[in-house]
């Protein structure tokens, strides 16, 4: 073989070869840049609009708030930027895998008949986990939760430890940790965004002046709202809805109050205890135990 020869031989399969690997390598860092700034942009877009009461509550600092806030970021931008660039790896090098061997005369219409038939087998068997993995992008992508939220998933109520592309980790309110496939979670109450709605029903007598108990009960409510100490928890300040039952010599009125999130239980039991205390400094008198009972059967 002559020098020239060689040279023909070597600007030939060898250079291609050598520039179809380049060509990769530069596609590759060149997605992983876009993905990373695109990911990143999306991130900074949808967190702006976040409303920090409605991310943590009030009774959480505002440096514990931003390292939540920043720990969320995070997650998503680790699960879903990493879920990109794996399917970018994998199509540039397909494609760069294919070129090569036609540059080195292959038939490859048999390996891609091959990978074909792979490929259909492949997903009937993991049609459950890819669908774990794109409900996975779905959730992490619209932020529908995030780690410390308390959310109701399935019947499962609990507090988020993790976010994962296949599975979501509670814990519930006895420690039971519980694993979700995410592919599974067909519907989320979410406690921790915006506010909860607490809402309490208080017993009085049917002898009693409704105009009276409502005039009580939204004085009440301005004035545990303006107590700091005591309305840390709420949002607005707590109303008189109306009659809920008239049975006997009992009649149910309902009081609502908006809370900080996942302090609907806490914001209740408060709202409940000045209620009661209200009523008993304006005379108002409350039925006994039994009579409740009776009323509510």
């Amino acid at each position: 073989m002559n020098w020239n020869d060689t040279w023909a031989w070597f600007v030939g399969s060898p250079l291609r070869i050598a520039l179809i690997i380049v060509g990769a390598l530069l596609l590759q860092g060149l997605s992983r840049i876009i993905i990373r700034r695109v990911i990143n942009r999306s991130i900074r877009r949808s967190s702006s609009k976040i409303n920090r009461r409605e991310t943590v509550g009030a009774q959480v600092d505002a440096a514990a708030a931003e390292v939540l806030l920043q720990e969320r970021q995070v997650q998503r931008v680790t699960a879903v930027g990493s879920l990109l660039r794996s399917v970018a790896t994998v199509v540039i090098w397909s494609i760069a895998v294919t070129m090569i061997l036609e540059t080195l005369n292959v038939d490859i219409a048999p390996l891609l008949a091959s990978a074909g038939i792979i490929g259909i087998a492949v997903g009937f068997g993991a049609q459950s986990l890819v669908k774990d993995y794109f409900s996975g992008i779905s959730l992490i992508l619209e932020d529908q939760f995030g780690v410390g939220d308390v959310v109701e998933i399935n019947s499962v109520e609990g507090t988020v430890e993790e976010v994962a592309l296949r599975v979501t980790r509670l814990r519930d309110k006895d420690g039971v940790v519980w694993y979700l496939r995410n592919g599974e979670i067909l519907r989320v109450a979410n406690m921790s965004q915006g506010w909860s709605m607490a809402s309490v029903t208080v017993s009085v007598r049917s002898s009693a002046d409704i105009d009276e108990v409502a005039r009580v009960i939204n004085e009440m409510g301005e004035v545990l709202y303006a107590d700091e100490q005591r309305s840390a928890i709420l949002v607005s300040a707590p109303k008189y809805e109306g009659v809920e039952l008239v049975s006997g010599d009992v009649t149910l009125i309902r009081i609502k109050a908006r809370t900080e999130p996942g302090e609907r239980l806490a914001g209740g039991r408060t709202v409940l205890e000045a209620a009661k205390k209200a009523l008993d400094d304006a005379g108002i008198a409350l039925p006994t135990l039994e009579e409740i009972r009776d009323a509510e059967m």
